[in-house]
């Protein structure tokens, strides 16, 4: 990862702006029980 990939920090950034797109899990129709992983 560190040698061809990005940093950690982009990736967190990365996933926090997909993230804020995304619908919350409470509104999804059969959506999973338990609360998901913080990186999911």
């Amino acid at each position: 990862m560190y040698n061809n990939g990005i940093t950690r920090d982009s990736v967190l950034k990365e996933l926090s702006q997909k993230k804020n797109r995304d619908s919350d899990y409470r509104k999804v129709l059969s959506s999973m029980c338990t609360y998901p992983h913080e990186i999911a």
